[in-house]
């Protein structure tokens, strides 16, 4: 519990950025709550919960998992692949060092701001690359919580397979309900597309 506490306080940064904004697009309540879901969610248990949706038969979006059991668990439903979107994961994490399955890792902030082009970019390169293999298997597109920055990826991913931007966001949406495509990063991506 004090190693959870100790996570959100050494990245007060990214936090204090996060909260401002959440605070500019949708005001002080909607601040508060989501703080408070933040912090309850850092210190509860969920080392072995495995908290991810399945958006087709092939890709899922969500958290990235916690602990080796978690990721024993993906291999074992058929996941070969995953997509790790975290800047701030370290050296020691699970999926930094596990063999079960083959992990990409490219890295981006939650920050609430404008996403570069060179990131959907080498995103879509990837997925690209997983997703036309032969025998690919499943593909996992994590992040911290798989609020923000992995649906966003997951849209991507539905836009590359030939759907529409509409259909590819009602689709990441009903399927992960916790979901949040944020208009920033929306924007960006709608930019980075625009210019393909």
């Amino acid at each position: 519990m004090a190693s959870n506490c100790f996570k959100f306080i050494s990245k007060p940064r990214l936090y204090q950025r996060k909260i401002q904004g959440c605070y500019r697009e949708f005001g002080l309540m909607e601040t508060f709550r989501r703080t408070v879901h933040e912090l309850t969610r850092l210190f509860k248990n969920y080392e072995d919960v495995l908290d991810i949706s399945s958006v087709t038969e092939n890709l899922a979006v969500g958290a990235a998992p916690r602990s080796m059991n978690a990721t024993k668990r993906l291999s074992e439903l058929g996941f070969k692949h995953i997509i790790d979107l975290r800047a701030e994961r370290k050296k020691t994490d699970i999926l930094a060092n596990t063999k079960d399955v083959s992990v990409q890792w490219i890295p981006i902030y939650d920050d609430w701001r404008p996403k570069p082009s060179e990131f959907f970019q080498n995103l879509n390169t990837e997925i690209k690359t997983i997703l036309c293999s032969k025998n690919s298997g499943k593909l996992l597109l994590c992040c911290g919580a798989g609020e923000h920055r992995a649906p966003l990826a997951g849209v991507l991913a539905l836009v590359s397979m030939g759907h529409s931007l509409d259909v590819a966001m009602e689709m990441v949406q009903k399927k992960r309900p916790v979901a949040e495509l944020l208009p920033v990063y929306k924007s960006s991506l709608i930019e980075f597309l625009r210019d393909q």
